[in-house]
């Protein structure tokens, strides 16, 4: 049975990292213009937006790291994620509908260059190349360890898997490469992630267990929320500062 099930896990991985690679690929063959590359050709639709947008925010690594935090901190952790949601509208209602102006813009740093001067264009692009480096390290060790369990690489081949199979598809499409796999992932997960859920479920001995620990753990009750001690202030102080509407490159 391991077997068989490793067999389906290769080829479920495989088949999903090359189709990735070939949406990609394909998209980049309409990229003619340093200004295609960097913001597409403007025909998104508002699913393609609210799906490319969904999977940029919770990306693997959030996912990773908020599955152990929701385990071990319960509602406060919820509580705190829940401010990235009401970020995503705040984003949505107060600034996205004030871009209009800056919609001849290629970036974010440009847009500041345009109002503040080149100081703060460099200052900009920078912190926005930081934050990019450290996010795509968490794509990496994600997708590294993925890789290194379901296919048996070592961590070095992973992540060095990992990272070509990313830099190849963006850096040959560009935007529009980004928008497609990100849409391509979403629809995957969307269908995967539940069917995980039931297999979940179904091979658990004790569903009733799963019930006990939500109904009577301390930290799944919602005085942990309100209750006001030095955890709580922190998981609050989280979501307030969650709820800052940022400018991200992606977004």
């Amino acid at each position: 049975m391991s077997k068989l099930f490793g067999s389906v896990d290769h080829t479920v991985l495989v088949s999903f990292l090359t189709a990735t690679l070939v949406i990609g690929v394909q998209a980049g063959r309409k990229v003619t213009s340093f200004r295609t590359y960097a913001v597409g050709d403007k025909d998104f639709t508002s699913p393609v937006l609210a799906a490319t947008i969904l999977a940029t925010w919770f990306s693997g690594g959030f996912l990773f790291y908020a599955l152990e935090k929701m385990y071990t901190s319960g509602l406060r952790f919820a509580l705190a994620t829940s401010g990235t949601a009401l970020c995503l509208l705040l984003t949505g209602h107060v600034l996205a509908v004030r871009m209009e102006k800056f919609l001849n813009n290629l970036s974010i740093s440009e847009v500041m260059g345009d109002l503040y001067g080149p100081v703060v264009r460099v200052i900009t692009a920078v912190s926005g190349i930081l934050a990019g480096v450290g996010t795509l390290a968490g794509q990496f060790l994600v997708m590294s360890k993925m890789l290194a369990m379901t296919l048996d690489l070592e961590d070095a081949s992973a992540t060095k898997t990992a990272a070509i199979i990313v830099i190849i598809y963006s850096a040959f499409g560009g935007a529009r490469a980004v928008t497609l796999t990100d849409v391509f992932q979403l629809l995957v997960f969307s269908a995967l992630l539940p069917s995980l859920g039931l297999i979940i479920w179904n091979g658990l001995e004790d569903t009733g267990e799963v019930v006990r620990v939500v109904t009577e753990e301390p930290i799944f009750s919602l005085k942990a929320i309100f209750s006001w001690d030095s955890a709580s202030s922190y998981y609050w102080g989280y979501m307030l500062y969650s709820l800052i509407p940022g400018l991200n490159p992606p977004t």
